[in-house]
């Protein structure tokens, strides 16, 4: 399923991989501080090393068999996760391995293996962009920024925690995808893509 989001300067939405809809963005203030979001599974507090992005229509593109650009290194990926699953996340936006809804079960998004039909769940600017990775303050929240030549845009990944005994499946299983843009106008594309039980089993998705 591939889609378009035009991210402009102060407007940001929220984006469930469960359901595919969009809804409006969380408070900042709210996501930083409730206890189901701060987990402490990492300690940077420095923006990991950028990256530089292409389109993929971008006439200075060199050859993709020579660069393999559609297997990112190691060092690109952050983690995001809770105490029952966990996906990585490209610098390039991408979730490209994560098994649901459980760490045991079998992979949904899993391109890092297979670039062609593993699966993934991306959201990146459809221009040549600047990307960097970060964690906010020490919480399992990753952030994705993103700079064009016509502003910048972030993409703010998490899984929620368990807050105390309570136990919410339909909340604690989902991932949190949050755009927000904080200069100018970026064109952001989305390709929501699983591949079920490691890319065997077919899917179909549909609008209704």
């Amino acid at each position: 399923m591939d889609g378009g989001i035009v991210a402009e300067n102060g407007t940001g939405t929220e984006t469930g991989a469960e359901t595919g809809t969009t809804e409006p963005r969380a408070d900042p203030q709210s996501r930083n501080t409730d206890r189901r979001y701060g987990g402490c599974i990492t300690t940077h507090d420095a923006p990991l090393p950028r990256t530089t992005h292409r389109a993929p229509t971008d006439p200075t593109n060199p050859d993709i068999r020579s660069l393999r650009m559609d297997y990112p290194p190691l060092r690109d990926y952050g983690v995001i996760g809770n105490d029952d699953r966990c996906a990585l996340v490209s610098r390039a936006g991408s979730i490209d391995w994560c098994c649901f809804p459980h760490l045991e079960d079998a992979s949904v998004f899993a391109r890092i293996l297979d670039a062609d039909s593993g699966g993934h769940f991306s959201i990146s600017p459809t221009t040549a962009s600047e990307s960097s990775h970060r964690y906010v303050d020490r919480t399992n929240l990753l952030e994705t920024t993103f700079e064009t030549a016509g502003g910048q845009a972030t993409v703010t990944d998490f899984m929620p925690l368990r807050d105390g005994e309570d136990h919410d499946d339909d909340f604690q299983q989902s991932i949190y995808r949050v755009l927000e843009c904080e200069r100018g106008s970026v064109d952001l594309g989305l390709e929501f893509a699983p591949r079920f039980d490691y890319a065997l089993s077919l899917i179909h998705i549909s609008d209704g």
